[in-house]
């Protein structure tokens, strides 16, 4: 039996008879909402959510639920409030409990853009911090999904996509071998083992493009070309970035992405015109905040390179624009760029204030890589002045990349 299935299944003859212990519902409609891995909920009078356990592992952490529940104080989001406890049956031996349901929608449903999803987050943070500051006398409990133990869901993890490989051989269906292959691919570089990584992002690379899987094409190549370039093999590492721009065809907002890592590998090879280009490119496919900030960085550190100071105050800019708008990491992150690209156009006022600023955020946001960067000061040192020779498949790559869209105030020679 998979580790997921119900030990008892909850349907809506059973709901029916758990909730006639409540003669003062009307229990004038019933609907399943969700599933879980330990629990069902479902809606009663389109006004309450009763949650019913459906496995045992669950009702340690269901008990104590009920007695937390109650006890919390008021905090920025609502939270159920048993209204109705219920009592285990000969049927149902487990308690369960109903409260007034909360209207909303998944998150991945709600199609927010970057600016909404940074003010969920804030909400989302202020309440956690609020309820983590809540001190209540209730012993805490063993985990007993084991989630801290690492060993136990590596092994898990490669066992279900041992499973998921079976299926696409059994099925003939090249999409689940390639999705299983790209798990194998993302588990390998998780413990630092680049060459099992890319040999399995070429198998998955190969599948997928030989069966027309886009997305698992673009995934495969997308992951050659992190491996490459974590290996400086950066002329292998663009041409596999362009084989994941062409397979998201039709996803702006992944081919963005993808374009900014190219456009970053180019950067580190010294060709700064050619990463200007498709970090200016990157500007003109996405409305994503998280992947424009970092390319208006990208833009002003190539521009810098190429003694254009026009495009990096143009990039600064349009990058302050957004900055309210992003969220910590790629705002600091863009704010250590603009003061990379001031210090090299002999601007240290400048500089010294953005680099202020992202360390300030770094700090405040816990992010040590950032703050350590911003302490340490500019990274000038480490750009390539001779760039490295590009071979003949990664030149056809920069002309395609010098033929894409681009804003023109990012682009112009000054």
């Amino acid at each position: 039996m998979p580790v997921w299935s119900p030990e008892l299944v909850v349907d809506e003859p059973l709901v029916v008879r758990l909730l006639s212990q409540f003669p003062e519902l009307e229990l004038r409609s019933l609907r399943r909402l969700a599933e879980g891995w330990d629990n069902s909920v479902w809606v009663v009078d389109e006004r309450y959510a009763f949650r019913f356990p459906h496995r045992e592992i669950a009702i340690p952490g269901f008990h104590r639920e009920l007695e937390v529940l109650p006890q919390l104080p008021a905090l920025p989001l609502a939270v159920p409030r048993p209204v109705f406890v219920g009592q285990a049956t000969d049927e149902f031996p487990w308690p369960f409990f109903g409260s007034e349901l909360l209207p909303g929608v998944e998150a991945g449903d709600a199609r927010l853009d970057d600016a909404a999803r940074a003010g969920v987050g804030v909400g989302l943070a202020r309440f956690l911090r609020e309820l983590h500051a809540v001190e209540l006398d209730v012993a805490l409990p063993c985990d007993a999904n084991r989630r801290t133990d690492m060993a136990r869901r590596a092994t898990l993890a490669w066992e279900q996509l041992g499973e998921v490989e079976r299926l696409g051989e059994q099925r003939a269906e090249p999409e689940l071998t390639a999705r299983a292959w790209l798990g194998y691919a993302v588990a390998a570089s998780e413990r630092g083992d680049d060459p099992e990584a890319r040999r399995w992002y070429r198998e998955a690379a190969l599948v997928a493009d030989d069966t027309g899987c886009a997305e698992q094409a673009s995934l495969a190549h997308q992951g050659l070309l992190i491996s490459f370039a974590r290996a400086g093999d950066f002329n292998d590492a663009i041409v596999e970035g362009w084989h994941a721009y062409v397979s998201a065809n039709g996803n702006t907002a992944r081919q963005a992405e993808i374009l900014a890592n190219v456009s970053q590998a180019l950067y580190d090879m010294g060709h700064h015109s050619a990463a200007l280009r498709g970090f200016a490119a990157v500007i003109a496919q996405t409305s994503y905040i998280r992947v424009l900030l970092p390319a208006l960085g990208g833009v002003a550190m190539a521009a810098a390179a190429l003694h254009r100071p026009s495009v990096v105050h143009a990039a600064a800019t349009r990058a302050e624009a957004l900055m309210s708008s992003g969220w910590p990491h790629p705002v600091a992150l863009t704010l250590l760029d603009l003061a990379d690209a001031y210090d090299h156009l002999g601007d240290p006022r400048a500089a010294n204030s953005y680099r202020a600023r992202a360390l300030s955020i770094a700090e405040a946001h816990g992010l040590h890589s950032l703050a350590h960067r911003a302490r340490e000061g500019s990274s000038l040192d480490e750009r390539r002045e001779t760039p490295i020779e590009l071979d003949h498949a990664a030149g056809l790559v920069v002309d395609s990349i010098e033929s894409l869209e681009a804003p023109s105030d990012l682009c112009v020679i000054s």
